[in-house]
C-alpha cells in the first residue's frame, strides 16, 4: 500500500511520467491495471483517424482484454491473452500506444516477479492517453479514478465499471466516436457488436451491467478468435457467442412446467395438452365410484327438478349440466378431466356464495333449495380432493400471488392466445386452444372466478410459453418436453413470437410479472 508520506496531491499531479510511475510502483498492482485500462478506453474513439479495419480490430482486441482484466483480475489466463493482444496491437500514434500499453500492463501486473515493470507501462498508457486527447479532461478523469481508489477506498473492480468520464467526454472524443461509428458500420453491420460493447463501457454501471461470460466473449478466453481472418469473421463469432450466452441465460430463467389445468407436451408433431389419465387417486377406484355415482344421481335429480330447463336458475343449471358431462365415464377419463371438474366446482362455489349474499341480479332460492345445493357442493369437494393432481394444485394455488391478478385482463390475454393458436392449426392440437378458451370463460365468470381459477389460468399460459421457450432456444435442460423433435427450433421460435404480445399482456396483468419473459423473447428475436 502507499506510504504514509504519499499524498493524494502527489499521486494525482500527473505532470511527470517517471514520477507517476514511481508512485504507482508503491500501490497495489490491480490499481495499475484499472488506471491504464480506463485511460486507453477513453481515447479509443480517436481511432476515427484510422481507415484500416484490421488495425482498428486489433485495438479493440487489446482494449477488451485490458477491460476484462480490470473487472476480473483473478482470471489467471487473462495475462497471457492480454499480452498476445498487446503484441498484436499497433502503436504508431498516442492513441494506439495508450491502448497497447493498457493491455501490456496486465501481464506485468499479474506477474509474481517483484521487478515486473507494471507501473512504468501503466504510466506509459496513461501519459499516451493524455497526449492523445484534451490533456486537462483526461487528467481530470484519471484523477477522479485515483481519488476513488486512494481516498474513498473504492475497490478497483467497482471503479472498472464506473462511467469513463466524470462528467461529459471532451468534444474531440464525442465527435471522434460519431465518425468512428459511422465508418465502422459502413464496413459492415458486424461491427455493431463492438459499438454495442463500447457503448456499455462508456456508460458504465449501474445503467449497464454485463456478465463475466459476456465480457470474455470479446477475448480469447472462451477459445481463440481467428483474428487473422479479419473483422467480419471475428465479429460474427463474437455475435454467436453472445447469442449462446443470452439463450443459456434465458433458458435457465424459464420456469419448469407447473401443475395446472393445462400442461403442454409435443404429441404427433403438434403442441398438445398433456393428459392427466395417469394421475393418482387418493382412494381405490371402487371407493371413488362409490362416491361419484350417488353424486351424479343427485345432479340428475336437481337438473330434472328445481333447476330444470325453463326455470330462472339458468346459471345453476349450467353448472349442473357441466357436472353431468364431466363426472360419468371411465375413471381414467374422469382423471383426465379433473381440472375441468375442479374449475366447475370452484365456479359452483362462487355462484352459491352469490346466492347467499342475494345480489340484485340473483333470483331467489328457497332455504331448502339452497341447502340441497350446499350438500352437493360439500359432496363434490370431498370427491374432487381424491384426484391428487387437482388436490396438489389447490394447495399450491393457495400460496401463489398469481391468483390476485386482474381477472378480465387475464381473460383478454388468454383469448389472444387462443386466436394466435387457431391461426396456426398445423402446430396446435385443437384441444389446446379449446382448453384456453374454457380458462378465459372461467376467468370472466364474475361469480366463479376465484383466486384458484385465476391462478390456474395464469399457470396454464406460463406452461405453454415455457414449453415453446425451451423448444425455441433448443439448448434447454433435458426433460420429457424434449423427447420428440417434430416441432423444430425454428417453428417453436415462430410460435413463441406469435404468442409474445399476448404473453406480455398477461405478464403485465400479474402482481409480479414474469421477469424471464422479455429476456426469452429477446433471445428468440421477438420485437
Amino acid at each position: 500500500m502507499a506510504k504514509s508520506t504519499e499524498t493524494i496531491d502527489d499521486l494525482t499531479a500527473l505532470k511527470d511520467k517517471d514520477a507517476f510511475s514511481n508512485r504507482l510502483q508503491k500501490l497495489p498492482r490491480q490499481w495499475a491495471i484499472v488506471i491504464s485500462a480506463r485511460a486507453g478506453l477513453r481515447v479509443l474513439p480517436l481511432l476515427f483517424r484510422e481507415r484500416d479495419p484490421g488495425l482498428i480490430l486489433g485495438m479493440f482486441r487489446a482494449a477488451a482484454a485490458a477491460q476484462y482484466a480490470s473487472r476480473y483480475p483473478k482470471t489467471v489466463s487473462i495475462g497471457r491473452i492480454a499480452a498476445a493482444a498487446a503484441d498484436a496491437a499497433a502503436s504508431n500514434s498516442s492513441v494506439q500506444a495508450a491502448i497497447a500499453y493498457a493491455a501490456a500492463t496486465v501481464p506485468m501486473a499479474l506477474s509474481r516477479s517483484p521487478g515486473a515493470p507494471f507501473a512504468r507501462i501503466a504510466s506509459d498508457a496513461t501519459f499516451s492517453a493524455i497526449a492523445a486527447a484534451e490533456a486537462s479532461d483526461l487528467r481530470a478523469a484519471v484523477r477522479r479514478d485515483l481519488e476513488l481508489l486512494y481516498v474513498q477506498k473504492v475497490l478497483p473492480t467497482v471503479i472498472s465499471t464506473a462511467p469513463l468520464w466524470p462528467s461529459q467526454a471532451p468534444i474531440s472524443v464525442i465527435e471522434g466516436y460519431k465518425i468512428l461509428r459511422q465508418y465502422l458500420l459502413s464496413q459492415g453491420r458486424h461491427w455493431s457488436v463492438w459499438i454495442g460493447w463500447y457503448d456499455k463501457v462508456l456508460i458504465g454501471a449501474p445503467q449497464i451491467n454485463t456478465s463475466e461470460e459476456e465480457d470474455a466473449a470479446f477475448t480469447d478466453l472462451p477459445g481463440g478468435l481467428l483474428w487473422r481472418d479479419g473483422p467480419e469473421s471475428v465479429n460474427t463469432e463474437i455475435v454467436e457467442r453472445l447469442k449462446k450466452i443470452e439463450a443459456a441465460a434465458a433458458d435457465e430463467a424459464i420456469p419448469d412446467q407447473f401443475p395446472a389445468p393445462v400442461r403442454v407436451e409435443e404429441r404427433d408433431g403438434k403442441v398438445s395438452k398433456a393428459s392427466d389419465r395417469d394421475s393418482s387417486l387418493a382412494a381405490s377406484e371402487r371407493d371413488f365410484r362409490d362416491w361419484r355415482d350417488p353424486v351424479v344421481d343427485h345432479i340428475d335429480e336437481l337438473s330434472a327438478g328445481d333447476f330444470s330447463q325453463g326455470t330462472n336458475h339458468g346459471r345453476v343449471r349450467d353448472r349442473l349440466l357441466a357436472f353431468s358431462k364431466l363426472l360419468p365415464g371411465a375413471i381414467a377419463d374422469v382423471k383426465d378431466r379433473q381440472f375441468r371438474i375442479g374449475y366447475e366446482v370452484e365456479r359452483f362455489e362462487g355462484l352459491l356464495a352469490a346466492y347467499r349474499t342475494g345480489g340484485d341480479d340473483m333470483p331467489v332460492l328457497t332455504a331448502a333449495q339452497l341447502e340441497d345445493l350446499d350438500r352437493l357442493r360439500v359432496a363434490l369437494k370431498m370427491g374432487i380432493d381424491k384426484l391428487e393432481r387437482w388436490s396438489d394444485f389447490c394447495r399450491q394455488a393457495g400460496e401463489g400471488a398469481e391468483g390476485g391478478a386482474n381477472a378480465q385482463a387475464v381473460a383478454d390475454a388468454l383469448e389472444e392466445m387462443v386466436a394466435d393458436m387457431e391461426r396456426t392449426p398445423k402446430f396446435f392440437d385443437p384441444e389446446l386452444p379449446a382448453s384456453f378458451r374454457f380458462l378465459a370463460e372461467a376467468a370472466r365468470d364474475r361469480m366463479g372466478a376465484t383466486k384458484t381459477v385465476i391462478y390456474g389460468a395464469v399457470k396454464s399460459a406460463e406452461n405453454l410459453v415455457s414449453f415453446l421457450g425451451r423448444k425455441a432456444i433448443g439448448i434447454g435442460r433435458k426433460s420429457a418436453d424434449a423427447l420428440e423433435e417434430h416441432i423444430s427450433k425454428a417453428v417453436a421460435k415462430s410460435l413463441l413470437i406469435g404468442l409474445g404480445a399476448a404473453a406480455l399482456q398477461l405478464s403485465g396483468a400479474l402482481p409480479q410479472g414474469w421477469a424471464w419473459l422479455k429476456p426469452l423473447l429477446a433471445a428468440v428475436g421477438a420485437g
